[in-house]
């Protein structure tokens, strides 16, 4: 039996393993088990065994896998070490003979051609120009390779060397995160770990202008270093903390990090708090468009050079893959090219990416196509399920179907969802997913209360893949099941969906069909419209996975209701206590 478990160690964590006798895959990512986001494995490797063991009986229990696997893969890390050395981004090889029957202990070092397996792996395409990009890795930041489906499924096209990759035309991802750590003070104070501000500048950029602060974004964007006017003060404070008097101030920063790795802002030390936000939201928009522009130049001379040959079809992955405006402006000006964006493009993914690479390889292994399939909801299912009947004794309920639920969001409730397996990835898509009706402005504001976040931030809608035409405008309506994409929303429903539409007329669509998530599409059919749809979770937390986080919403939150799916298929909708 060729059961694989990989192991990704740096942030994000997660463990991905390869049931050959179901011939399935299942990724586990620590943040949704622990409840800390974006989980740092390496930082913490006290609880290392403690994790490794707990992934390996949801394993064995709850996937069906046995303890006897033919290799654990380690990997990816920042830099290339020997390879019976504990460090850098790897789970120990201590840990890991703790916890598995294993034949062999496996190092992967490519942090890029993990993020490409991946989404090629979960691609329909047999053969396709991938492109990765991101903060870094230990072998680069930017990368394309052309994938054919078969042993050898991936050759560079370009030039692999940390030297060539590293340099400023390569480095989009990380010039995006520095230029915003300098120049968006109150999104910095606003976001305690440095992983979500991307995201949340995306966010603000839609309400700038190219007006007040327009230029500082997007010279900061093309410096990657704040020398830009007030800007540069922070800098020097910053270089004196970190360079000059390092020595004195290492211990200070090693603590702060070992208190909680994942929520270690250093800038918030450093800039200013009084700040114009209208002037922020320009300089967001300033970053955002500096930075599709550049995109847009390097990965159009790729795809116009090598895409015809290979079926006009592109896999975009890596972190930056989740900049949904980046992705309008791909699908908008190749409308003849064939996107496919995973639904976990960031690190999540490696170890999936790692066991395709290896299987691929694999002179055992059959044809690559064969795993060419989603790994969308193959999380763990709710950690302590077996507690249901507690809830359902302790809370008000009642059994519902998917009319049931619609019936009760036209009545401007707003609801939790929680079914099956947790999605892998950044976006909640219908199994860990609060719901509202998006109509009216008001409803925006009172589900951003129940997530305690930002008000600027926005919602997304979802709907079913045949009424996607009616309500928005796509150039390729078969490639938004993952929420990866912004669309326009149709001018005769921005007002009703006001509450999913961001202020530039735009949203970040999924679409739905029965295959994919039948009890979503059931709702979606029954309330005949579009829903919002957002993550279940609270601010600075991961996406829930317990029974326990979503009663403590229940209780703590303007959520009204919380429908749990058993492991039998059947529906229960909570009230809150009276």
């Amino acid at each position: 039996m060729r059961n694989i478990v990989a192991c990704h160690w740096g942030h994000d964590a997660s463990v991905c393993f390869w049931n050959d006798e179901a011939q399935r895959f299942h990724t586990i990512e620590i943040e949704k088990i622990t409840g800390i986001k974006h989980y740092r494995g390496h930082l913490r490797r006290d609880e290392e065994v403690d994790i490794l063991r707990r992934c390996q009986e949801i394993a064995e229990k709850e996937f069906d896998i046995p303890n006897q696997y033919c290799a654990v893969i380690r990997g990816s890390i920042r830099r290339l070490i020997d390879l019976d050395e504990n460090s850098g981004e790897l789970a120990s090889i201590e840990a890991i003979n703790e916890v598995f029957n294993t034949a062999q202990i496996l190092v992967h070092t490519k942090h890029h051609w993990a993020h490409a397996a991946s989404g090629y792996a979960q691609s329909p395409f047999e053969k396709a120009l991938v492109i990765t990009m991101d903060g870094g890795g230990d072998d680069g930041l930017f990368h394309v390779y052309h994938a054919k489906g078969r042993e050898k499924h991936f050759e560079w096209i370009t030039d692999h060397s940390w030297a060539i990759a590293s340099s400023a035309k390569y480095t989009l991802g990380r010039r995006y995160n520095d230029a915003s750590y300098w120049t968006c003070p109150n999104i910095m104070h606003g976001t305690d770990c440095l992983l979500d501000v991307a995201g949340k500048v995306m966010g603000a950029s839609a309400y700038g202008d190219s007006l007040a602060g327009y230029d500082v974004g997007t010279k900061a964007f093309k410096l990657a270093f704040p020398y830009i006017g007030e800007y540069n003060k922070g800098f020097e404070t910053y270089y004196n903390f970190y360079i000059d008097d390092y020595p004195k101030n290492k211990n200070k920063v090693n603590d702060l990090l070992s208190e909680s790795p994942e929520l270690f802002n250093p800038y918030q030390m450093f800039l200013r708090t009084d700040f114009d936000w209208e002037t922020e939201c320009s300089i967001a928009k300033g970053i955002q468009d500096a930075f599709c522009a550049e995109a847009m130049e390097l990965m159009g001379k790729y795809i116009t050079e090598y895409a015809e040959n290979l079926d006009n079809n592109v896999v975009f992955s890596g972190g930056c893959a989740l900049n949904v405006i980046l992705n309008k402006r791909l699908v908008d000006e190749y409308p003849h090219i064939n996107f496919f964006v995973p639904p976990n493009p960031t690190d999540v993914g490696l170890p999936h990416g790692m066991i395709c690479k290896y299987m691929a390889r694999s002179s055992e292994a059959e044809n690559f196509l064969k795993w060419h399939r989603p790994i969308t909801y193959s999380g763990p299912k709710l950690t302590d399920r077996d507690q249901l009947s507690y809830y359902l004794e302790s809370y008000p309920n009642t059994v519902v179907n998917g009319s049931d639920i619609a019936q009760v969001l036209r009545s401007d409730k707003v609801i939790g969802l929680v079914q099956g397996g947790i999605e892998v990835g950044a976006r909640a898509l219908g199994n860990r997913s609060i719901l509202a009706d998006p109509k009216g402005e008001h409803k925006k504001d009172l589900v951003n209360k129940v997530k305690r976040r930002e008000p600027y931030r926005p919602f997304a809608p979802i709907c079913r893949y045949e009424d996607a035409r009616k309500y928005f405008i796509a150039n390729d309506y078969d490639n938004l099941q993952y929420m990866n994409y912004a669309v326009d929303t149709r001018k005769e429903y921005i007002e009703e969906l006001r509450a999913v539409t961001h202020v530039d007329g735009t949203a970040r669509l999924q679409t739905v069909t029965s295959e994919d998530n039948r009890f979503m599409h059931e709702i979606l059919t029954a309330f005949d419209g579009v829903l919002l749809n957002t993550s279940f979770n609270v601010k600075g937390k991961p996406i829930l996975n317990t029974l326990e986080e979503a009663f403590y919403m229940l209780d703590n939150t303007p959520l009204d209701h919380v429908v749990i799916v058993s492991d039998e298929g059947q529906a229960y909708m909570f009230n809150k206590k009276t």
